[in-house]
């Protein structure tokens, strides 16, 4: 009698045809929950930012701002004290708390507006946690929202999301509707 040890050929084809049906089921699903995860983390590190601005903001009792790079709030945006409310944070007088790196993945957009129109490149915080006006000029009124519009491409719309700062300085995160 032969014992015979190890796998034949057609057990060894049977194997690999097995796991290559998984794979092509769970890689799919895999990516998703990568660019999912990624969105979420970025969209998060968007409203952390906004947080450290208006706590410094209140626990400085001065006007802090979050200011996007000057190629665009994708590049990055830095937290700080602006002295003279220019939007830059390099000048004297001017004290930078924390810098954020820009923003990861292939087709990743953020753009900011105030609600009214415009499109902002600085938030600012007064000395008690609310929204200031843009040039930082006063509070910002009831009912004045600050947004930052966060998606990863047109094709990930159910990845997208607004980060929404209103009139008293609370932060949200929302997810942006999705238009068939």
């Amino acid at each position: 009698m032969r014992s015979s040890r190890g796998f034949t050929l057609i057990e060894l084809m049977v194997t690999v045809t097995v796991l290559a049906i998984v794979l092509s089921i769970a890689v799919p699903g895999f990516t998703d929950l990568m660019r999912s995860n990624s969105a979420q983390s970025q969209s998060s590190a968007i409203a952390a930012a906004l947080n450290l601005a208006r706590s410094e903001a209140a626990r400085r009792g001065a006007a802090v701002a979050v200011v996007a790079d000057a190629n665009g709030w994708v590049q990055g945006w830095r937290v700080g004290l602006d002295a003279n409310r220019d939007g830059d944070l390099s000048d004297s007088g001017d004290l930078l708390i924390r810098q954020f790196p820009p923003l990861s993945g292939e087709g990743v957009a953020l753009a900011g507006a105030v609600s009214g129109g415009g499109a902002v490149t600085v938030v600012r915080f007064g000395a008690q946690g609310q929204l200031l006006k843009t040039d930082g000029s006063g509070n910002a009124g009831a009912g004045v929202t600050a947004t930052l519009a966060f998606s990863m491409g047109d094709s990930h719309c159910s990845l997208a999301r607004n980060i929404v700062v209103n009139h008293l300085g609370r932060v949200s995160i929302t997810r942006k509707a999705c238009t068939p």
